[in-house]
């Protein structure tokens, strides 16, 4: 579903848009957060921490 759902967005974007000045900074902070996330192990609100690379599947969403 948000696989889905990244595609779509990437879709919407297309190449000619990424050339506004605004979506730039905003998807380079997009990506920024998308690796932060799938590097961190910690879970909020749980005492243990997640294995170091537990969630780097996310990155495929993020890759679409």
């Amino acid at each position: 579903m948000i696989e889905q759902q990244a595609q779509r967005l990437s879709a919407s974007l297309g190449v000619g848009k990424l050339r506004e000045k605004s979506l730039g900074p905003a998807l380079l902070g997009f990506v920024r957060e998308g690796a932060r996330v799938a590097f961190s192990t910690d879970v909020p609100g749980y005492e243990e921490e997640l294995p170091l690379g537990a969630r780097l599947p996310f990155l495929r969403i993020v890759s679409k």
